[in-house]
């Protein structure tokens, strides 16, 4: 089975501005998310950047994210949350089985349908 596991944007600066209110370890721990980073950019197996971010921040899909966040706020979504559930949503569109790996069950809730496969007929020898 192969898989990749994409960095969003949102997912590097919230997982940053957890590790800076951390209580210890904030350098080993910014230190393992740095190597993260490098491994995501340099498309390093299994890990890939997700290069795509300027469709997502175009005007048009900035004001769709305008449009949309507040019903998602107000079940306490964040922002960041429903940029990567748009992440999520992007991969899935192009046919791709999309797991969200996080402990946030909010979030994981967002999580796209797997593509149906269909079953492909068999061919009747002559």
């Amino acid at each position: 089975m192969h898989f990749t596991l994409v960095l969003p944007l949102a997912t590097i600066i919230e997982t940053g501005n957890h590790i800076a209110h951390a209580t210890e370890l904030r350098r080993e721990r910014a230190l393992e998310l740095a190597d993260l980073m490098r491994k995501a950019a340099d498309e390093t197996s299994p890990w890939a950047a997700f290069t795509e971010q300027a469709d997502l921040w175009s005007g048009d899909n900035l004001k769709r994210l305008a449009d949309g966040w507040p019903d998602l706020a107000s079940a306490r979504l964040t922002i960041g949350d429903a940029t990567i559930k748009d992440v999520a949503e992007y991969y899935s569109a192009m046919g791709f089985d999309v797991r969200l790996l996080s402990g946030d069950t909010q979030l994981a809730a967002y999580e796209p349908t797997p593509p149906r496969l269909v079953p492909r007929r068999r061919q009747r020898a002559e």
